[in-house]
């Protein structure tokens, strides 16, 4: 196994959880910062991640570079002379003038300048960076050797950079195909270097390789035809494809410039391909900087020990400049990264762009400085490094052409993490280089002065990316500087102004970190901001404009200010549109926006303003704003959005009552009975929708639409959503359409399909939940209207209760309750609610639905058919038929015969018997069959509208005992109460309407426990705790595994859910049991966290059912004999109340810890009990306390439970403790790290069990355990760990470091006489052998002949038998008693082991057994 080192960088990119691959990059640095030597050794493993195709992975490898170079001393050659090392940055704003001496060996002019930076020559003639190249230059460069391909790449970034003209990327490939191909050097002698410096990378280094054989044929080649030529050239791209299996190994090393380097081709986790038959030969030098590595790790080394001292050889990979002298040691690594950001692959540049950006914010400062300068020189050398920098990045902004979308908005990795980099690069930048890249950056947003032919988006788009971080880092130079303040507003304008929507957003997203710098010194300026932030809005067309969200970010942002707010109002004042009354509902049409962040956006500007404190800030606050934001309510199906909109119905109701709105009913009551229509509206069900009266909405404009408008459909004739285009509703000609495209300012319409109440494209649970949220903000619109006895709309909402749709009568039932919950049993009208409520609960149902009708329309067709069916192939008389009604019941014109449920029982029962009874033989020979088959057709029809109605009672009786209990008017007898909402928390679907049953289900129980009394709160506890465990996937049944002992359950059930004989059958029953299972926690969890640590005072009955049993049957040693008993159900509570108590321990408070504590000794007793369902449902409720009271439980683990792990002589202790593993792995997931050097160790001994089982629990657990050791050693100790358990966990630590490393096992000194000398390989294999037997292990022990093996395990066999008889003297313990060592072997090596044993070991006596 490899080393701590190796499994450290596997983990950046094998880590299954992003915790797990940042773990492993800390864990990195902290190798580097305890070995600092090791740095290059160490960036070297890391940087081939950086070409992952994976983005985890890329991310994972950047932030490891950057947390290991943030523990490297930043590079100061000037140390000596008392200053410490100084950003650019932080120098003052003048010109510094370079003291550099021009017969240097190198010269600052080979840099980049931001001053000389032609722009427009990059965007003219640069090569565009995509996603990829194409195949054949990608297999050309990778058939080069890598130090030609890297000096080829800088030999031509000037080319692609257009700094030469026109970029031709034929001349490229084929300058690539000429490229010298890998080659060996011949030793020489290497002269020492001059200190080395930053070559230019624009400009070829000189290269002293000898030349390849395709190279010279190339250049012998002078008389060759051009067609002769494009062979050559056809046949090297195809040698190129062929050797695409192979690796290339670049140098990042600080190397002698006049050597040749090549490496070993290693393996990458993206390797670039190379050409066959490309051997290595003679002597080559390691590289340190490889991206590929085909050698095994360098064991010896310090960095590759799990745990060691510094070895006392120095590392080979040390750089030699730092013994010869020489510059910043990031240097050449950096070289790499910024050629790689101009890579033709996207993932290169992006992994490149991150590695420099964490490179740079931490070492920036030393960047470019060299040994032998003095201070001054040095802080101009950084200077022009940096500003190369810059120029690079700001090229790459210019070039790079690659995007893609996620959801609704454009993502451009490359310019967002290259504008990171360059937001790092700038806080070490002179303030003069900042200005020139603030030019630049104007320049490429502007793009006047570019010679462009017309704007480019991509330009643009990158050139504000810059601009945004430049702002966000250097604000303090746009302080002091006016012109560069007005320069970044006018960027700003210019793109809010843009024709792409994501230039917009990033151009919005610029002025939000100086907002505050921004209002406070240009106040002037804030009046025209505002108007054009606000006519940006105005003048979005598009349906796709994501920009949206980030205007109305800005915007919600800059009104948080008075000063904006005092511009607004100056607006205003000149003119009244420009007032808040008039500027927010320009907001109003994104409300119903196709893009969902638009419509999250404008509800988050509306919070804001509805916080806003000043005159005239909340006058836009009135009846139809309300109306608007309810009617988001009722037709909104993203979750999260349908949140914000009821958050923002809050503050409305709030800022409206401040406003006195509510003191007359004059201003409101027009806007509010509309909203009481549409949420007592009925919906339908799939196949047969009902829609909403579309008549009662409203426009953004606040126009209602036309009363004579359809029904809306998805089609494009169908009305506009409200706050969406405002045409005319209707079918529209193809002679309107000209005139109808350009109104609207959303062409889609979002909320076609909840207005026409289509639920079988919008979904039944979306529809119902709009529902509940309109119903919470009508009772919450009620609240408010009754405490200002205002006229009353009671008399509408009650009248629901009595209508003849479910639909309505539910959403009329949780209006009251929602009214109850928040104005309380004081209001006037409670009475009457109960009053009607109670009829509701009490009276019979209606004989059937309104809004399915549907369904008993659909049986009675079947009835209809079945009839048929005697009539035409049974032949049966007319006459004898029975006569079906031709209304149904639910249908508007139905009377007292309509067709009922009744009525077609009636014709598939006793109807179809009769009739069939009656035939002549002949007449069922012919018909039997067909009748038979359409009766079963019959009865599923009739099933389903049974259930249908059962479903649409329950909800409509449960809602309505909700909303008694909210009004606190329990009767004597609450029995329908109970009823009502238990069957819901039963057989409920839908989740929220469930949920709801379960607030009420506490409801009650909390006014019973304040009572005098209790009434029947043990009876509903106890069925609570009963339905909480009838899903057997999560409490198993105890009579059915009575009889398993020595079976792991945990194993058995996961077959059983695979191999279930009754598929469908199970699956449905299963279905049932999660659907009760889910309301009865539901409701235990919400009391448990509304009596908080005073549970177990209020509801007593809730602890006894879950210690009561434990107590019972698991304190003593033995469990009841007859607990196996049919008629016993003690074994099925104990299962029950360990469920019940792993289901609700994570909403405990932490006052009940105590209590789960004292049960915790019972529940490991548990683990050892002899019936395997009651050591599962043991070792799932430990490891829950494990991991929810983590230090205590972890502590117990250690202490109780793991000792049994080893218990030879019980398997079920192993057994038990194995499973409570493997529960705990899942349970706690990364939470199980700081613990998982206590688990490795004693599942790693299991793997070897006896028992199948066991070995196979062991197996699976121990593979995830042993992928977590490396990340173990840097995290620190638990707390609340005693002394002798940390002490345990280092000599755990001390096996897994032996283990995966056997140098690192101890010396053992054999106790007995062997008579004979070990060599000293083969004492090593004896400490060996050793450590295996001390940790009860299993190994092969492998050499060549007569190399002593028998000899070494004679001295183990004899060493064993000593340990263990001076052991039993001790302790006279069972396990270390006298026992027989057994050999087996061939017959022809039975002499041989007994002479060797006499001859060593005399001591021992062998008998042989042939």
């Amino acid at each position: 196994m490899g080393s701590r080192l190796d499994r450290l960088v596997t983990l950046l990119e094998t880590g299954s959880t992003q915790l797990i691959r940042n773990t492993a990059a800390q864990q990195l640095a902290d190798v580097q910062k305890q070995h600092p030597d090791e740095l290059f050794n160490l960036l070297g493993r890391i940087l081939p991640y950086l070409r992952s195709k994976s983005w985890d992975t890329r991310t994972a490898s950047a932030k490891a570079i950057g947390l290991i170079v943030a523990n490297a001393d930043p590079y100061d050659p000037n140390e000596d002379d008392g200053l410490h090392i100084k950003s650019a940055a932080d120098e003052d704003d003048v010109e510094i003038k370079s003291e550099i001496k021009s017969e240097e060996s190198f010269s600052i002019d080979e840099f980049l300048k931001l001053d000389t930076l032609d722009l427009a020559s990059i965007l003219r003639f640069g090569k565009r960076l995509l996603g990829s190249a194409g195949k054949e230059y990608e297999y050309s460069l990778a058939s080069m050797e890598p130090t030609a391909r890297l000096q080829h790449q800088k030999k031509t970034l000037t080319s692609r950079l257009g700094l030469k003209g026109e970029y031709l990327e034929e001349d490229l490939i084929e300058d690539v195909e000429k490229a010298p191909k890998v080659v060996t050097p011949a030793p020489k002698d290497e002269p020492k270097i001059a200190p080395i410096s930053r070559q230019n990378s624009l400009i070829e280094a000189p290269s002293h390789r000898p030349s390849s054989p395709n190279e010279s044929a190339i250049k012998e080649d002078g008389g060759l035809s051009k067609r002769q030529l494009n062979q050559l050239k056809r046949k090297n791209k195809q040698h190129a494809k062929m050797g695409a299996n192979k690796v290339r190994v670049v140098d990042l090393s600080a190397r002698r410039q006049s050597e040749a380097v090549t490496t070993p081709t290693p393996t990458t986790p993206h390797p670039v391909k190379a050409e066959n038959g490309d051997d290595h030969n003679g002597e080559t030098k390691t590289d340190y900087f490889s991206f590929e590595r085909n050698e095994e790790d360098d064991d010896s080394k310090v960095v590759s020990e799990f745990k060691g001292v510094v070895a006392p050889e120095r590392p080979h990979l040390q750089p030699e400049i730092s013994e010869q002298g020489g510059g910043w040691p990031l240097e050449h690594m950096c070289e790499f990264l910024t050629i790689d950001i101009f890579d033709s692959n996207w993932e290169v540049r992006h992994g490149a762009a991150m590695a420099l950006r964490e490179v740079i914010r931490v070492q920036g400062v030393a960047a470019g400085r060299q040994d032998g300068k003095t201070r001054t020189e040095n802080d101009a050398l950084n200077r022009k490094w940096l500003d190369d920098l810059a120029c690079r990045l700001l090229s790459v902004l210019m070039l790079d052409r690659f995007g893609d979308y996620i959801s609704d908005n454009v993502v451009a990795p490359i310019r967002e993490t290259v504008g990171q980099t360059l937001g790092a690069l700038l806080s070490h930048l002179h303030p003069k280089s900042v200005r020139s890249v603030y030019r630049c950056l104007y320049r490429i947003i502007m793009q006047t002065d570019l010679g462009l032919e017309r704007p480019v988006w991509e330009v643009c788009h990158g050139g504000m990316i810059g601009l945004r971080y430049l702002v966000a880092v250097r604000k303090d130079l746009l302080i002091k500087d006016s012109n560069m303040m007005d320069g970044v507003l006018e960027a700003v304008m210019k793109g809010l102004a843009d024709f792409d929507d994501d230039v917009r957003a990033v151009s919005a997203a610029t002025l939000v970190p100086i907002a505050e710098e921004f209002v406070t010194s240009r106040t002037g300026t804030l009046g025209p901001l505002m108007n054009i932030v606000w006519d940006c809005l105005s003048n979005l067309q598009d349906d796709l404009s994501a920009s949206t969200g980030s205007v109305m970010d800005l915007l919600a942002k800059l009104c948080t200010y008075s000063q904006v707010l005092d511009a607004m109002k100056a607006n205003a004042a000149d003119d009244a549109e420009a007032s808040f009354g008039k500027l927010v509902p320009r907001l109003y049409p994104f409300l119903r926006h196709t893009i969902t962040s638009v419509r999250s956006a404008v509800l988050r500007a509306l919070t804001t303003f509805l916080k806003l404190e000043g005159e005239g800030s909340t006058d836009w606050v009135d009846g139809k704003a309300l109306r608007l934001i309810f009617q988001n309510l009722l037709v909104e199906r993203n979750e999260g959005v349908l949140k914000l909109s009821s958050q923002v119905w809050s503050e409305l109701l709030k800022v409206a009552e401040l406003r006195g709105s509510f003191k007359s009913a004059e201003e409101l009551s027009e806007s509010v009975s509309p909203l009481v229509t549409l949420t007592l509206g009925a919906f339908g069900v799939p196949r047969y929708p009902i829609p909403m009266n579309a008549s009662l909405f409203i426009k953004p404009s606040g126009l209602p639409f036309s009363i004579a408008a359809p029904a809306p459909t998805p089609s494009k004739a169908s009305p506009p959503a409200p706050g969406g285009a405002e045409t005319k509703p209707g079918r529209r000609r193809k002679s309107e359409k000209k005139e109808k495209e350009p109104q609207a300012p959303s062409a889609h319409n979002v909320d076609g399909h909840m207005l026409s109440g289509d639920i079988d494209l919008v979904g039944a649970d979306t529809m119902l939940r709009s529902k509940i949220f309109a119903s919470k903000a009508l009772g919450e619109l009620l609240s408010f209207w009754d405490k200002n006895e205002l006229p009353s709309f009671w008399p509408s909402i009650l009248g629901g209760l009595n209508v003849s749709a479910s639909t309505t009568q539910l959403a009329s039932s949780m209006v009251i309750e929602e009214y109850a919950r928040r104005y309380g049993p004081d209001s006037k009208y409670n009475s009457d609610l109960c009053d009607n409520l109670r009829n509701v609960l009490e009276n019979e149902r209606p004989p059937w639905y309104s809004d399915i009708a549907c369904y008993l329309h659909v049986a009675r067709a079947q009835c209809h058919s079945l009839l048929n069916t005697f009539r035409d192939h049974a032949h049966v008389a007319p006459s004898r038929l029975p006569t079906l009604a031709v209304v149904v019941q639910g249908d508007s014109e139905a009377g007292p015969n309509a067709f009922s449920l009744a009525d077609a029982e009636k014709i598939v029962g006793p109807d179809f018997d009769r009739l069939k009874k009656n035939l002549t033989p002949a007449q069922r020979i012919t018909a039997t069959q067909v009748l038979t088959d359409t009766r079963a057709t019959t009865l599923s029809a009739v099933d389903e509208a049974r259930l249908m109605r059962e479903q649409r009672d329950m909800r409509v009786l449960a809602a309505t005992a909700g909303a008694l209990v909210a009004l606190r008017d329990i009767p004597k007898k609450p029995g329908h109460i109970i009823k009502g909402m238990m069957d819901s928390i039963k057989k409920e679907e839908n989740f929220e309407l469930q949920q709801r049953s379960a607030t009420a289900v506490a409801g009650l129980i909390e006014h019973y426990t304040a009572a005098t009394k209790r009434g029947p709160v043990d009876k509903i506890i106890g069925n609570l705790v009963k339905y909480c465990c009838v899903d057997t996937s999560e409490t198993p049944e105890f009579p059915h595994n009575a009889q398993l002992e020595k079976s792991i359950l945990s194993l058995r059930k996961e077959e059983d859910r695979r191999d279930h004989p009754d598929a469908a059958k199970f699956e449905r029953e299963a279905k049932e049991a999660r659907i009760m299972r889910r309301g009865a926690k539901d409701a235990l969890e919400q009391l448990t966290v509304k009596f908080g640590a005073e549970l177990l005072e209020k509801v007593p009955n809730l602890a006894k059912l879950v210690e009561r049993p434990l107590r019972d049957a698991l304190v003593n040693d033995e469990l009841p004999e007859d607990i196996t008993n049919p008629e016993n159900e003690l074994g099925q509570e104990i299962v029950d109340g360990l469920s019940t108590l792993r289901a609700l321990l994570p909403k405990f408070d932490p006052g009940l810890y105590p209590w789960v504590l004292d049960l915790m000794p019972i529940i490991a007793k548990g683990l050892q009990c002899r019936l395997s369902v009651i050591r599962y449902a043991a070792a799932k409720c430990f490891a829950t306390i494990c991991s929810v009271i983590t230090v205590k439980g972890m502590t117990m683990l250690v202490e109780k439970v793991l000792p049994i792990i080893s218990n030879g002589l019980d398997v079920h202790h192993r057994q038990g403790a194995i499973e409570c593993i493997y529960h705990l792995i899942h349970v706690m997931e990364d939470g199980i790290l700081p613990y998982v050097i206590f688990l490795v160790v004693p599942v790693l001994g299991r793997m070897s069990d006896s028992d199948n089982d066991v070995r196979l629990l062991a197996t699976t657990s121990f593979a995830t355990l042993v992928k977590l050791v490396p990340l173990e050693a840097g995290i620190p100790d638990p707390p609340g760990f005693s002394e002798e358990l940390l002490k345990g966990r280092d000599r755990e630590r001390k096996f897994m470091s032996q283990m995966l490393d056997p140098k690192k096992v101890e010396e053992f000194s054999i106790p007995v006489a062997i008579k004979a000398e070990l060599r000293p390989y083969q004492q090593d294999g004896v400490n060996w052998l050793a450590f295996l037997n001390r940790y009860n292990l299993h190994g092969i022990l492998c050499d060549d002949m007569g190399l002593g093996k028998t000899l070494q395990t004679i001295c183990i066999v004899a060493s064993d038998h000593h340990m263990r008889a001076e052991e039993f003297a001790k302790s006279q313990s069972t396990d270390s008693r006298k026992l027989p060592s057994l050999i087996v072997c061939p017959p022809s090596l039975s002499g041989h082991w007994q002479q060797e044993v006499k001859q060593y070991a005399p001591f021992l006596s062998c008998i042989a057994y042939m």
